[in-house]
């Protein structure tokens, strides 16, 4: 059941906090079923006018706002009642005010008691080391914090023989804490000890059995002593049944299947079976509780919208395209083989999902072959150049692997083998495997989790691709998009440089809200499609659904300078949120086209105004603009604008760049109040195209004449060079003549001979051509286009004499 409760003012205030609410931390990070607990909501935009959304079961009371005007705004109490029946599990929590929508943080119920670190909470001694322990009853759970090389120490008492089960919550959680724990005894000899435990990710778990009665130690760090802004953990110290896995990792939406649950201190493998048809259709996860005493967290279970399959145990087992297959390593050294019934000249694009699920202890290694046991491709050896040649892999056991590949020769069925990197197998080792007809694949990925869209304004939604053997252009679309939204740009092109390629691997698409819509709330599922392989290929963009940035070993030593990734949470959904928010100070609008043609090497004019709706707000000294990496931009001031709000960008792109779609959203920085605001205007989609194309027609010779070839030569509206064509990879004993075309011609003919010993036959030529464009400051710039293809027939000397 979901809270929505609004947050009356208690204490009045003399204006509304204009800035989106945003969240930084939750006081505490969980409770205990059956429960009450004052939780605290930390961030900025906090105003009363706030109200909390969250999925906790149970009843969510809004308490009395800090007095203190430093923390008004920036703290919103709650009384939270936990249902007795409540689920162990994480439940989202955000804010939303006629402001915005705030990012998440996560809650957790839990089984057990609850305390909190002394030292986290600046109240009580330090505990970094077992002199300085906190001493904690059993079972319990312990919210603490850990700074840079910190170390916390917990003392408990144990009876002999006692088995406890000691996990610590961090990354599951939403902390960038990648957490370690040790358990020591009363002489400080270390008893047990875990980094990374199966089944939760780099999440920490031991289970001990105590060998005499009396204290022990438990001490948490982080693994490598990051300094992380969320740096907050639960300890959880107690009986409860937990698996290392699961079997299999995911079924189809809507079904039924049984689930075995592996591993941990289940006695044997717990089979249970699952009903997934009161799953919603968005949905991409299930979360499945491991039977028995309560207190794990749920283990993501994959839903999908195609076929499923368990593979069968044979010796080899058919791959049936377009169905999930669930497998699994079931002893260390073991291979499974697949079979897939091919054509020669097919495209196939398979793929293997296992340890990024975060259920299976698999790093998987896919294998092709031919039915004679020859190696064709392999996500483990591949050369440079065969990388280049007509595969494509995935090489990183930390994401999914992938073969795409065309079918040359085999005809009927090659085989594909799945195996363990390290050559280890066991019941947790499962994996899904599924085979499509096309030459490769896509992801796409949100970067934002919520969107505030302004009233009679525009917001700007980045979408992120990875490319899986496919490398053509990707256009967003948003399917039952409300009425008062308008969706523009999504382009996601090839790029194109100097004849290799380059994936596009980002694409813009903006958000405007339409004037007097009453729209207030929306949740958007945004899509990208791509033409694979002759075949419309459609995939959903996945939210984050939460991200914390994770600061890497590298980078504290590096005092900045090194790499930081995300721990995002996409269990908690797809969809986008949207609200809309009060109207803007200020708007850009573009005076100019929306829609720019452009040839690579010219230069084009993008012209806006800046629209100050108060009096205080004055224009940036500067526009600004996002966009795609092969569009050129220049924020010019022309002479007549000086002293205006008006300006203009010029547009272009490098040559060998294109053809493609792109977009270019300006933007400005203005400030309100003292708080800084950035203003979008709506997408402008930039095409780039080529400066001329030339279409040629069929031509017939005869050995021994001469005939020529026609064609079409279509200028860009701006290009009025001339063109040099000139004929390539001609058959033997055919000569065809270069010429050069002048700025008024729009057909040409090229001179062909065919000799007497031109064998007959339909051949494939090319046309290659150059020009130059003239740049503004009169400077000639070299231009070349790929080749066109044009078609040759050279005809037998028996056609020769029956046409006379």
């Amino acid at each position: 059941m979901t809270a929505r409760l609004l947050f009356a003012a208690l204490l009045a205030q003399s204006a509304l906090i204009a800035a989106a609410p945003s969240l930084t931390r939750l006081e505490p990070r969980g409770g205990q079923r059956g429960q009450a607990v004052k939780l605290t909501l930390v961030g900025r935009g906090l105003g009363d006018t706030a109200e909390i959304e969250t999925r906790i079961p149970g009843a969510v009371t809004p308490l009395s706002p800090p007095k203190n005007a430093m923390q008004r705004g920036r703290e919103l109490p709650f009384l939270v009642e936990i249902a007795p029946e409540a689920a162990v599990g994480i439940y989202p929590v955000r804010v939303k005010s006629p402001n915005g929508l705030s990012n998440i943080l996560l809650f957790t119920v839990g089984a057990f008691p609850e305390v909190s670190e002394a030292e986290s909470r600046q109240t009580g001694p330090v505990n970094d080391s077992a002199g300085q322990a906190q001493p904690v009853e059993t079972p319990v759970i312990v919210n603490g914090a850990l700074y840079g090389p910190d170390r916390d120490y917990y003392r408990i008492e144990a009876a002999k023989r006692e088995r406890l089960v000691i996990e610590v919550e961090a990354r599951r959680i939403g902390s960038a804490v990648d957490p370690l724990i040790q358990v020591l005894d009363s002489s400080g000899r270390r008893l047990a000890w875990n980094d990374d435990a199966p089944g939760i990710g780099i999440d920490a778990r031991v289970e001990v059995e105590f060998p005499e009665a009396g204290s022990y130690f438990i001490a948490v760090r982080d693994s490598k002593f990051s300094k992380q802004e969320q740096d907050y953990y639960r300890l959880k110290i107690g009986k409860f049944a937990y698996a290392e896995g699961l079997y299999p990792l995911g079924w189809q939406r809507g079904g039924e299947t049984a689930v075995e649950f592996i591993g941990g201190n289940l006695d044997a493998p717990v089979r249970t079976n699952i009903d997934l048809s009161s799953e919603q259709l968005a949905a991409e996860f299930a979360m499945l509780y491991v039977p028995g005493m309560p207190g794990a967290l749920p283990m993501p279970f994959v839903l999908s919208g195609q076929p499923e399959a368990l593979e069968t145990g044979g010796a080899k087992t058919v791959l049936d395209p377009e169905t999930w297959m669930n497998g699994r390593i079931a002893k260390p050294g073991e291979v499974d083989t697949y079979v897939l019934e091919v054509k020669p000249e097919e495209h196939w694009y398979i793929e293997l999902h296992a340890t990024t699920l975060g259920t299976s202890r698999l790093y998987g290694v896919l294998t092709a072959r031919l039915p004679g046991g020859e190696q064709m491709m392999s996500t483990q050896n591949l050369t440079a150049e065969e990388k280049l040649s007509n595969l494509d892999v995935s090489q990183d056991t930390g994401i999914d692997q992938f073969l795409s590949f065309r079918n040359s020769d085999a005809q009927g069925e090659i085989l594909i083998e799945v195996e363990d990197l390290l050559g280890r197998g066991g019941p947790d080792f499962g994996y899904r495997i599924i085979a499509r007809r096309q030459s490769g694949d896509f992801t796409l990925t949100l970067r934002s989790h919520e969107v505030n869209v302004p009233t009679n304004g525009t917001a700007l939604v980045i979408v992120n691709a990875e490319r899986r053997g496919y490398d053509g252009p990707i256009r967003l679309f948003v399917p039952e998009i409300p009425d008062g939204l308008v969706a523009e740009g999504g382009n996601m092109p090839l790029y194109e440089i100097a004849g290799s390629t380059r994936q596009g691997s980002s694409a813009l698409l903006t958000l405007t809200h339409k004037r007097g819509s009453e729209l207030r709330d929306a949740a958007l599922r945004i899509w990208g499609e791509a033409e694979i392989g002759g075949r419309l290929v459609r995939r959903r963009a996945r939210g984050p659904g939460l991200e914390v940035n994770v600061q890497s070993d590298n980078e504290i030593r590096r005092l900045g300078s090194g790499f930081s990734s995300a721990n995002v949470a996409p269990w908690l959904g797809a969809d986008l949120p949207i609200r809309i928010v009060p109207e803007q100070p200020a708007s850009i609008e573009i005076t100019s086209s929306r829609y720019m043609r452009i040839i690579p090497g010219l230069k084009y004019e993008l012209n806006w105004e800046f629209l100050a709706k108060d009096d205080g707000i004055n224009p940036p000294p500067r526009m600004g603009a996002n966009k795609t990496r092969n569009v050129r931009t220049f924020n010019r001031l022309r002479k007549g604008d000086i002293g205006k709000p008006r300006g203009v960008f010029d547009v272009g792109s490098q040559l060998g760049w294109g053809p493609g779609k792109y977009e270019i959203v300006l933007t400005a920085g203005v400030n309100i109040d003292g708080r800084n605001e950035t203003v979008y205007a709506p997408a402008v989609t930039v095409d780039v195209i080529r400066a001329y194309e030339i279409e040629p027609e069929v031509t017939s010779l005869r050995p021994g004449d001469t005939g020529y070839l026609a064609a079409r030569l279509k200028r860009e509206p701006g290009f009025s060079s001339s063109v040099a064509i000139k004929p390539e990879n001609l058959p033997l004993d055919v000569t065809c003549d270069p010429i050069t075309a002048e700025p008024d011609i729009e057909e040409f003919r090229l001179a062909c001979t065919a000799g007497p010993d031109a064998y007959p036959g339909e051949y494939e030529i090319d046309l290659a051509s150059s020009s130059v464009v003239i740049s503004e400051q009169g400077r000639r710039i070299p231009i070349t286009q790929p080749a066109v293809k044009a078609k040759l027939q050279v005809l037998s000397n028996a056609a020769k004499l029956a046409v006379r």
